[in-house]
């Protein structure tokens, strides 16, 4: 239940696919392209760091402030596709259904809403 809890959490999915797509990216590029405030990202991180789920790597240089990257672990990389079933899911449940029987045709979707055409 900690991964389901972790995976709810305001902003892990905007990171997590972003890592998944574009590999490793340093701490500002995560930033800007998410349009997220720096503490609410550094927050985010940190949170999925401790977890296992990313990790991190810092280049040192003279005289420059270290840059920091983020990239997903290989558990981070399994806990991804959990987005991917569940969006699947969530495809299905709403998808239209398609019901043929007794001079009846049934057209409605998963959430109950359906019309009825007679013969």
């Amino acid at each position: 239940m900690k991964l389901l809890k972790t995976l709810s959490k305001k902003n892990v999915k905007d990171v997590l696919k972003l890592l998944d797509k574009y590999g490793e990216l340093q701490f500002s590029e995560i930033s800007s392209i998410l349009k997220l405030h720096k503490g609410n990202l550094s927050t985010t991180l940190r949170y999925l760091e401790r977890e296992g789920i990313v990790s991190r790597r810092e280049e040192k240089h003279e005289k420059i402030i270290p840059k920091v990257y983020y990239s997903l672990t290989d558990y981070g990389k399994k806990v991804v596709k959990l987005y991917d079933i569940i969006d699947k899911l969530e495809k299905e449940k709403n998808s239209s259904i398609l019901s043929i029987g007794n001079n009846n045709i049934i057209i409605g979707s998963a959430n109950n809403t359906h019309i009825t055409l007679k013969k």
